[in-house]
């Protein structure tokens, strides 16, 4: 699989490899905050080391790549603003299964 860019912005946005080196600005204020975890698959980060052991685990990823996270920040201020991540999957190919194309033709 190709790996995705490292970095892109938008108008307002730079997206960058979430790393280590940015655990204090993502600690205090993304992984720490309740109301942040709120509907997310995870608690609270209660110190920096536990987000540092995150995003070293993100860094990992990326090396490996399984998936891609990355860092979001403001391109006016440079203001942390979140993170997000890609995960790419392979699907297992079903015997005997075959798909329709939009064009309601089975495949080969």
């Amino acid at each position: 699989m190709t790996a995705p860019e490292r970095t892109w912005e938008t108008s307002r946005l730079l997206a960058r490899p979430a790393a280590v080196a940015d655990a204090q600005v993502v600690f205090d204020d993304y992984a720490s905050d309740p109301a942040v975890a709120k509907y997310m698959t995870w608690t609270p980060h209660r110190s920096v080391a536990e987000t540092k052991e995150f995003l070293s685990r993100c860094e990992r990823a990326w090396i490996e790549g399984s998936v891609f996270p990355w860092s979001l920040w403001h391109k006016r201020d440079g203001a942390f603003v979140g993170l997000i991540e890609v995960a790419c999957e392979q699907v297992p190919s079903i015997w005997g299964m075959r798909s329709r194309n939009a064009g309601g033709v089975k495949a080969s």
